[in-house]
Order: structure tokens, then C-alpha cells, then sequence
């Protein structure tokens, strides 16, 4: 609730809330004679556009959620949050903000289900409570989500990697991204922003991806974090397959977009290990090797270890087969 405050003059202030095409800002000043004066004026415009809004429509409420942060939220999120409101939750899209309630919001999700990841139904869930209670703060669902699947992620052995290695040979961007992919475990948006002037002696600068935008566009953008900034010390291979590159500074590193390279790197494992897997790769080979957590999420541009651990970190055939000859080297001969 709305507290006045006493001003120099003696009267007294107090901040509401307003409709934008009143002030840009969505606040205004109300001043009265009376403290009571004060914070009556403000909470009748404060009620005024909760009125207003809780009669928008739900498909009207995530339009108007998007357009009040797409200034602060990355392209690819804004694209994200469109696409949900196109293709989701369809049935919800014309039913007004002061109608929606549990049962409905329920029998959506039960709905979207049918022909939806579980991710899929999380992540529109998530934009659309986010949507609502902007409108309507009190509103509380604890709606039942489908259950998480465990993703389905194919690690590559050492000779896997070097079969895929042998398939890129003549096509010089997919052979340097499986390469960096695997040996620096960058993003696919990091790797194709990157220029020639990036790299610098035995490092490369991550400051920029190559991402999505609503209007279906390449755009660059900062990194969503500032975790995501970093400097990485780069392997002897992928140094010399860099110097190898004959291009100025400003040029791409990698020639082809995000959506190009995966295409072409479908071709040669159709069906079988993703590009994006090459980064998991990465992290578990960090963690074969015994890298410190805290060295790891660095160099994976993580700001903290929960997802290094809950997704990136998987064992590793080679090192599993090790593992167990040293328990059994242990064992060998207890009977005896």
C-alpha cells in the first residue's frame, strides 16, 4: 500500500501507480492537503489499472509482459517468449485476466501435454504465471507439471572424437568447431560470434554470441551474464588449426551461422551426437581429469557449479572402464 510522505511545502505526497500513456514511467505523484488525502488519490489510480488490466485478455498480458522487458532481455529470449504465446496455451489466449483460475490453467497444461516436452510445458508455464501475476500479484497456482525427463546426451570417446574430426577435414568451419567445441566447450551462439581478432597468442576472448532475434535475424549480443565474459587459454590444436586460417582480424572465425553448422554437422552424425554434446564432452572430461569445480564453471562461463553438476558433468566411458579395473585390481584375490 501507498505510504505519503510530508514535502518542504507541508502538503503531502504519496506515489501510485498508472497507467503508461499517463507517465512512461508507470508512477505518478499525488499530493493532498492530508497524509489520508495522499494515499487515497494514489491507491484509486493504483486501483484503476489493476482494473484495467484484469481486463486483458491472457494473450494481451504476456504481449504487454514482453513489451515492458524487451529492452533488458536478450533476442533470442524475446523470440522464445513469442513463439510460447503463438503456439501454446491457445486456449487460455482470449480468456480475460479476472476469469483465469487453477482449474483452468490445470486443464491447459493437461492439454499442451499431449504433444509437449515436459520442458517445453515448464517453460511456457513459467512465462505464463510470470505474465499473470504481473497483472494479478495475488494470484498463486501451483499447478501440476509434467515430470522432467532425463535428457538423452551421447558423450564421444577419444576415437569417436577423432572419427568426427576426419569427417570435417575438407570442410574447414565444421572441422574447426568440433574442434573448439570439444577443447574449449563453447556455446554454438559463442563460437559463431566469434572474429579472427578474438583469438590472441594462446587465448580467446568470449564477449558476444551470435544469436535469434524475433524477426527470425542473426544478431549479435553480450553474454546473458557476466559469467559468460572470459578469457580461455586455448590447446595447442586449436592454436595451430587457427594459424592455419588465412583472414583478417575482423573476419568470422567460423563463416556459417549457428543453424548452418548444425545442419552440417548432421551430415556426418546423422541421428547420433548433437554439436552441443561436444560441450558436455568438454565438461566431462574436466571432471575425468579432476578439474576443481570452481575452475570448470570458469571456464564453462557458469556462475555457479549447479548446472556444471545437474547437466554437464557425465561420466565417461574410457574412465568408467578405468574405474573398474581398479576395483577389481582392489578386490583381486579376497577369496583366496
Amino acid at each position: 500500500m501507498p505510504i505519503a510522505k510530508k514535502t518542504k511545502s507541508g502538503k503531502w505526497s504519496c506515489v501510485g501507480r498508472v497507467d503508461k500513456s499517463i507517465n512512461p514511467s508507470g508512477y505518478k505523484h499525488f499530493t493532498a492537503d492530508t497524509k489520508a488525502g495522499a494515499e487515497r488519490l494514489a491507491n484509486e489510480a493504483a486501483r484503476g489499472i489493476v482494473e484495467k488490466r484484469q481486463n486483458m485478455t491472457v494473450g494481451e498480458a504476456i504481449d504487454q509482459y514482453i513489451k515492458d522487458r524487451e529492452n533488458v532481455l536478450s533476442p533470442a529470449t524475446v523470440r522464445g517468449y513469442k513463439d510460447i504465446k503463438a503456439t501454446r496455451f491457445k486456449i487460455l489466449m482470449d480468456v480475460r485476466i479476472s476469469d483465469v483460475n487453477q482449474t483452468l490453467v490445470q486443464r491447459a497444461v493437461n492439454a499442451e501435454s499431449k504433444t509437449c516436452s515436459p520442458k517445453t510445458i515448464r517453460n511456457a508455464h513459467g512465462l505464463l504465471v510470470s505474465a499473470l501475476t504481473s497483472v494479478r500479484p495475488e494470484l498463486v497456482l501451483k499447478t501440476k507439471l509434467p515430470q522432467k525427463e532425463k535428457p538423452k546426451i551421447v558423450i564421444p570417446t577419444k576415437e569417436k572424437l577423432k572419427d568426427m574430426l576426419a569427417s570435417a577435414k575438407e570442410d574447414e568451419d565444421l572441422y574447426l568447431a568440433i574442434l573448439i567445441c570439444s577443447q574449449l566447450g563453447l556455446r554454438r551462439s559463442e563460437l559463431c560470434a566469434l572474429k579472427i581478432a578474438d583469438v590472441s597468442g594462446s587465448s580467446v576472448t568470449i564477449d558476444k554470441a551470435l544469436v535469434l532475434n524475433d524477426l527470425k535475424e542473426w544478431v549479435v549480443k553480450k553474454p546473458k551474464s557476466l559469467s559468460g565474459y572470459r578469457t580461455l587459454p586455448i590447446t595447442k590444436d586449436v592454436k595451430e588449426a587457427i594459424k592455419s586460417i588465412k583472414r583478417s582480424p575482423g573476419e568470422s572465425l567460423i563463416r556459417i551461422d549457428p543453424a548452418l553448422l548444425t545442419k552440417r554437422f548432421e551430415r556426418i552424425q546423422p541421428g547420433g551426437i548433437r554439436l552441443h554434446d561436444l560441450r558436455h564432452y568438454y565438461a566431462s572430461v574436466m571432471l575425468s581429469l579432476n578439474v576443481p569445480n570452481k575452475y570448470a564453471m570458469e571456464l564453462m562461463g557458469h556462475a555457479t557449479d549447479n548446472m556444471l553438476k545437474t547437466v554437464y558433468q557425465h561420466t565417461m566411458e574410457e574412465k568408467k572402464v578405468e574405474v573398474a579395473k581398479t576395483i577389481e585390481a582392489y578386490f583381486d584375490g579376497v577369496q583366496q
